[in-house]
């Protein structure tokens, strides 16, 4: 066997046969000298750069590597083109100089990725040297080629391959040779990007490890430099501190400061336009996330049109085998020795490669679309909660407590409303992309089938309003269960706020019972909601398959021309793709829908009326509060703005792992599609006359071949079984490894939404403390850690979920690969029908499809059950014991209080707080309790309410142990008098009888008796008149007296005061120890003090320390008492 022909060859021939060979001379000594130096370098570290997670990019980083990889899958095209010169060939033997440069080109272009990647990662600008010289020489080799190749002027045409493929080489190889001379004039003469002793800001932090913006191109789009985490993740179980920082361009202060900006900068821009009526939160996402939006729709455009790929190659892929099973007659061309661009691109394999390649470039364009808008979401959503809290602390009161905005409003807003604009983000781009798509899609059926697929595309369009309405329909009920749910958040709120109070006036039911009817109300609309979605998924499902069988059908019918497998299998191949889109129209009306309403939402919150002032901190910036900028010195600049992140505390509870608690995770869209899978006959195929494909027929193949074939055949049914078997159990084992770090990473993401929503309500509730210490710029610093915390598990979340993403694409192409390669070989070398060529098209799409979103949504799923998981832990928490035996009717008559050697504790592993108390108090008596801070003064009470257990002893009431008592009942009978005066949203009424059982005249009387009648009387809606949230439209005395009128009604004959009149003016404290002696004088009454004063007139004073009970007598005997703790309390009291 010779390289070059010898028998019968002409000069030409012979010409370009040495000018091929010649021309890998500069590949193997590439290959050659590469291989050594790669091999000395990689087992001498010393001359080398030690390996480092992140690579500091040359100069054309990104042009280089795309350059190389369109040469790689330039040169297996040329290899193609080579196979099938030579199949054509009329030669005696193989002719190995039409394939052999394009293999040893595309070898070296392989290991000049290698050699790239090493040159950065060893930092080791001198190897530049060696792909300048490779190039150049490349260059001339195809230069000779050419060369020798013209010296044949008719064979000069573009429709030659071999000719247009020499061109095309020479034009990559001339790019090449001037990227690197611009780079070599960049580094050694220009700046140097070697950057050992300047790194980034970024890379100077040893704890920040998201390195997307610090690795190569391969790596940042198949997003393997995040493998490091999924390698952690596999060995042991993930930890926050783990993660490390964050980047600057993903932290909460540098989104922080970019949507102040926008906000700011639109809000003066609406008023140079008119008014902040023209204000719109549209423009300050856009122009805040701009250069992220801008790079989605590039890369959705690519993606897009290899959408279109797929489709064409299916087509001419069955048309192929129908040449090859019809024995089609070849049609003799003027290119006799060589293949024209007509037969390259109407051969199967050939077919098979670009469906491959588009496969590819379509799974790794798609995935990194996902994830710039995903990222997109995300930073506006650390962007906005920070906007948002800004905002709250700016909120005038007038605002607050007139219920414009409640707490309830502003947590709807960093929870459901973000996330609403967060998913838009993520799907926004299809608003322009699908229409374009479809009617690419119906360009295409159009040409295959005619009008028929026009006349069917009836039902889609019929279909577009009917979804738009079903979407109206769910955006409204979803916005009314929005506002129910502003509401439940708002009680529910309150009611953990007051949950001391509500279990001390035994409530718990009843308030229980208002949350369940609020969400019984929301969960209506939402079912309501879920039926219309179900009926749109329905339409969604059954339009694709009406348009399929009205379009087969009328193309049967118009045009008389049989089904052939070639049409039929082409368009099912549309149709999935419109499948897909049908059901992203409704989905993204939905979503736009559910969008405006938020945005509608959150302008009118960010054009609320605000505080306006300037402090300055210690530090010595000032802060202007109304614009949310900072200004040192007088100037300002986002360079200035501080955007390194801050530590998390250390501290055991650091290991989230066993943290239960915090919001359920973030709902998550995939927008994929399954394509669609129907079972068919066998269809016919009749090969049309008038056409002219390029085939092998196997009649005409010699003995020997037909042997080769007979054997390859049978190798072909257990060979598939061992490609199909490894690929599954990858599949499995990607599985595996992915599921292990992901659901620790959704329990982060969980757990760390909780302290992001704690300090939001924390902030609100305290917002007059902050303001008053003038702390918000450092609670402000604790949000934006939290905000931190959560981004940096969700940004890792996302980003292994792309890993994934695009390493099951690839899979699936190359299963989709396999299935029809060894499809088409079948057919080619034995009677194999174009039907089942087609059918094995169509299932290994659907298997493929199939299998990755199986693994998908069963890593989902399992990463979801974290909620379930916190729930059912949740739900399993010890409780208190209700149960009980009930008292006589009347008890208790008298009131009596004896406690026997009580000892109390908060917890197991606590020490007690209360240590073998005995008191007997009387029937009526007025008992004053004091003590110092931590003395038990408290926890006395609260053992009286069972709100904490006793470890031993016992506390009677009218000789009834309450222990034996349903715990209910107990905390009904008894009467307390709070330090924290506590309102809940609602009526005057409901705030004084929630359980309905007084009259008009009995709350009426309670007003009077606490000296609120003539306050209520004035209000116009009287004992309907609503309080506002935590009560905020009554002062501090009046809500204390409004807690005494709930003492009153309750006519209980133990009365307990825990330091009621600590946080009062004396003018209240007055009224209300006027009220105890007139209103309280036969009840028993245990008066913890504030002010020691005010137990002076009891009958009996107990003075706790350290938990046991060192005084008790009356007040007058204590006081005479040398060296006695209440005397010294009172003598401290007087100076």
């Amino acid at each position: 066997m010779y390289l070059c022909p010898h028998q019968n060859a002409t000069s030409y021939k012979t010409s370009l046969c040495k000018g091929d060979l010649t021309s890998c001379i500069p590949h193997l000594g590439f290959i050659l000298i590469a291989s050594l130096l790669l091999l000395l370098y990689g087992y001498c570290p010393p001359l080398r750069r030690s390996k480092t997670p992140y690579t500091l990019r040359y100069t054309f980083h990104n042009g280089r590597w795309i350059l190389l990889l369109t040469l790689i899958f330039f040169m297996i095209f040329a290899i193609l083109d080579g196979v099938l010169s030579d199949l054509k060939s009329v030669a005696p033997q193989t002719q190995q100089h039409l394939y052999l440069p394009s293999i040893c080109a595309g070898v070296a272009a392989i290991l000049a990725c290698v050699y790239y990647h090493h040159m950065e990662a060893w930092l080791r600008p001198g190897f530049i040297w060696l792909l300048v010289a490779y190039w150049v020489m490349a260059l001339l080799g195809e230069c000779l080629r050419l060369a020798n190749w013209i010296e044949e002027p008719g064979n000069v045409d573009w429709r030659i391959v071999r000719f247009s493929t020499i061109v095309l080489a020479l034009f990559l190889y001339g790019l090449l040779v001037l990227l690197e001379l611009c780079a070599v004039l960049e580094t050694f003469l220009g700046h140097s990007h070697e950057m050992t002793d300047d790194l980034p800001p970024d890379l100077r932090n040893p704890s920040m490890k998201f390195f997307l913006r610090y690795v190569s191109l391969p790596s940042k789009v198949l997003f393997h430099w995040e493998l490091w985490l999924l390698r952690l993740g596999w060995k042991k179980p993930l930890e926050m501190s783990d993660l490390g920082d964050l980047s600057k361009m993903t932290s909460s202060r540098y989104n922080e400061y970019v949507f102040e900006k926008c906000i700011n900068e639109e809000k003066e821009r609406a008023m140079r336009k008119g008014g902040l009526k023209l204000f719109s939160l549209y423009r300050v996402i856009l122009k805040a996330q701009f250069s992220w939006h801008f790079t989605a729709f590039l890369i959705k455009v690519v993606a897009d049109c290899s959408n279109f790929v797929i489709p064409l190659t299916v087509g001419a892929i069955i048309k192929y085998a129908s040449v090859v099973y019809y024995g089609k007659e070849e049609v003799t061309d003027q290119y006799s020795e060589f293949v024209t661009v007509e037969e390259f691109f109407s051969n199967g394999f050939v077919l098979l490669a670009i469906m491959t390649l588009a496969g590819f470039i379509r799974c790794i364009v798609i995935q990194n679309y996902y994830y710039c808008t995903i990222m997109s979401g995300i930073l506006l959503q650390a962007g906005m909660q920070a906007a948002i809290y800004n905002k709250s602390l700016r909120l005038s009161g007038w605002t607050m407590t007139s219920g414009a905005m409640t707490t309830g409003h502003i947590t709807n807003f960093i929870s459901v409303d973000i996330q609403n604009m967060r998913v838009f983000c993520e799907f926004v781009h299809y608003a322009y992309s699908i229409p374009l798509i479809i009617t690419v899609f119906m360009i295409m059926l159009y040409d295959i089938l005619g009008v028929a697929p026009l006349i069917a595309s009836m039902c889609l369009i019929l279909a577009i309003p009917f979804q738009y309405q079903l979407a109206k329909l769910q955006a409204r009920l979803q916005k009314h269960a929005l506002e129910i749910s502003d509401d439940r958040l708002k009680q529910t709120r309150e009611m953990l706020q007051g949950m001391k109070l509500i279990k001390l006036y035994g409530w718990e039911k009843t308030f229980c019972d208002i949350i369940t009817s609020v969400r019984n109300r929301e969960i209506k609309k939402l079912m309501l909601a879920s039926v219309f979605l179900s009926v749109s998924v329905f339409t969604s499902y059954s339009i694709p398959a009406l348009f399929t069988l009205l379009t087969f059908v009328l193309f049967i019918a118009i045009s008389g021309s049989p089904l052939t497998p070639a049409i039929a299998f082409t368009t099912l191949t549309i149709v999935s793709q419109l499948h897909f889109l049908v059901k992203m129209v409704a989905d993204l009306i939905q979503y736009s829908i559910t969008n405006h309403v938020s945005i509608k939402r959150l302008s009118a919150f960010f054009l609320a009326k605000e505080i306006e002032r300037e402090f300055q901190d210690d530090t010595g910036i000032i802060t202007d509060e109304a614009h949310g900028i900072q200004a040192r010195n007088g100037s300002m600049a986002p360079d200035e703005v501080e955007t390194h992140d801050r530590k998390p505390p250390k501290s055991n509870t650091m290991r989230l792992r066993s943290r239960i608690f915090g919001k359920s995770a973030s709902k998550y869209h995939n927008g994929k599609d399954t394509a669609l899978s129907i079972d068919y006959m066998q269809l016919p195929a009749e090969p049309e006359e008038d056409e002219t494909e390029f085939g092998i027929a196997q009649p005409d193949l010699p003995d020997n071949v037909a042997i080769k074939i007979q054997f390859l055949n049978s190798i072909i049914s257990p060979l598939f079984i061992l490609v199909v078997i490894p690929v599954a159990i990858c599949f499995f084992r990607m599985h595996r490894f992915f599921i292990t770090s992901s659901r620790e990473l959704q329990r982060m993401d969980s757990i760390t939404k909780s302290p992001i929503y704690a300090h939001f309500s924390e902030s609100l509730n305290g917002l007059s403390t902050i303001r008053a210490y003038r702390v918000e710029r450092r609670f402000k610093e604790l949000l934006l850690d939290a905000i931190n915390l959560n981004t940096l598990a969700f940004i890792h979340l996302s980003t292994c979920n792309r890993w994934l993403g695009v390493s099951l694409d690839l899979i699936g192409c190359l299963c989709i690969f396999l299935a029809v390669l060894m499809s088409l070989i079948v057919a080619v070398t034995s009677s194999l029908e174009p039907s089942y060529v087609g059918l094995a098209l169509t299932y290994s799409f659907v298997g493929s499809t199939s299998l990755n979103w199986f693994i998908r949504h069963s890593c989902v799923l399992e990463m979801q059950m974290n909620a379930v998981e916190r729930i059912k832990y949740y739900s399993n928490i010890v409780t208190e014991n209700y149960e009980g035996t009930s008292p006589d009717s009347e008890w208790p008559q008298r009131g009596a209080v004896t406690v026997e050697d009580v000892s109390v504790r908060y917890a197991e592993t606590l020490d007690p707080v209360l240590s073998n108390i005995s008191l007997n108090i009387e029937p009526g008596q007025k008992v004053g309790i004091c003590g110092r801070t931590g003395s038990g003064k408290s926890s006395l009470t609260l053992a009286l309410f069972r709100i904490v257990d006793m470890v031993e002893g016992r506390i009677l009431i009218d000789n009834v142990d309450i222990a034996t008592l349903p715990l209910g009942l107990l905390r009904q009978c008894l009467s307390i008098i709070p330090q924290d005066p506590v309102l809940f949203s609602g009526s005057i009424r409901f705030n004084l009888d929630p359980l309905g059982k007084c009259s008009d005249e009995d709350l009426w009387t309670s007003l009077e008796i606490a000296q609120l009648r003539a306050t209520v009387t004035s209000l116009e809606a009287g004992l309907d008149y609503c309080v506002s949230e935590g009560g905020d439209n009554f002062s501090m005395g009046q809500r204390q007296l409004f807690c005494l009128a709930r003492a009153f009604l309750r006519k209980s004959r133990i009365l307990i005061l825990d330091e009621a009149t600590a946080s009062i003016d004396i003018e209240t404290d007055t009224i209300v120890q006027r009220v105890l002696n007139e209103e309280f004088s036969n009840r028993t009454i245990l008066v913890i003090a504030h002010r020691v004063r005010t137990i002076l007139d009891s009958d009996v004073i107990i003075v706790l320390n350290d938990g046991a009970v060192i005084e008790c007598d009356t007040p007058q005997n204590l006081l005479v008492k040398e060296d006695g703790l209440f005397a010294a309390f009172v003598d401290s009291a007087q100076h």
